[in-house]
């Protein structure tokens, strides 16, 4: 559902939850998220392995 709504192609996309003070956790397609807890959400959504830098 955060791939759509996000409106990226949920085939080549990985969805992340921003954890302040944290690392980000990976949200798999099939997690669910609690959202219970007090505070705002965040999340973000990226290419989850690309190889930019890599050698020629």
């Amino acid at each position: 559902m955060l791939k759509t709504l996000a409106g990226v192609d949920p085939a080549k996309f990985a969805v992340w939850q921003v954890i302040p003070g944290k690392d980000d956790i990976l949200v798999g397609d099939t997690d669910l998220i609690c959202l219970a807890d007090a505070g705002l959400e965040h999340f973000f959504t990226g290419v989850p392995q690309t190889t930019e830098g890599g050698a020629a």
